[in-house]
């Protein structure tokens, strides 16, 4: 039998979410959702199920999982209520994006009986991966505000930017084009 998965926000990645889960023969996914009807209208067509208003036709529908792909500032109350509902949640990063949000996440999560999983996809990143690999060493640094340039669908890097380091007085700066 298959898990009823819903998708809550019907953006960039909750496509990449609801393509990837489609191919999935252990996952009927019940619905997509979002507050704005033509993307969800148009996600649903794509992968064959129906658009749906909101988290709680979700939940009507039968959802036993569900992936949170809302904007950042709208995580927390959806991945509350799911889980008050014993229903599984895959969260996109951030948890929260307050320390309260993240907070009120994880008591959630601790009462719950159901699983709560927050995506770290970042980790894999070049800069992340340099800077692990400098933790590993001893290095000691201290990053300087600026940001690792983001991947398009196709690869392409969309940002020219790249992350400055310094380590133990030299600069250091690394880029993923």
């Amino acid at each position: 039998m298959a898990l009823r998965v819903g998708i809550l926000g019907a953006g960039y990645i909750g496509g990449v979410h609801a393509r990837n889960l489609r191919l999935d023969d252990r996952v009927h996914l019940v619905g997509i959702a979002d507050i704005r009807p033509e993307p969800a209208q148009r996600l649903a067509a794509e992968i064959g199920t129906r658009p749906l208003p909101d988290l709680a036709a979700l939940l009507q529908e039968g959802a036993q999982a569900v992936y949170v792909t809302t904007p950042n500032a709208h995580h927390v109350d959806p991945v509350i209520t799911a889980l008050g509902h014993g229903v599984h949640v895959f969260s996109e990063k951030p948890m929260a994006t307050t320390l309260e949000g993240a907070r009120q996440i994880a008591a959630a999560a601790a009462r719950s009986k159901a699983r709560y999983q927050l995506g770290f996809n970042r980790r894999w990143a070049p800069a992340y991966a340099y800077v692990r690999e400098l933790i590993a060493l001893g290095v000691n640094y201290s990053p300087h505000p600026g940001s690792a340039p983001r991947r398009s669908p196709a690869g392409s890097s969309t940002s020219p930017r790249s992350t400055s380091w310094t380590c133990a007085g030299s600069s250091w700066a690394t880029s993923t084009r």
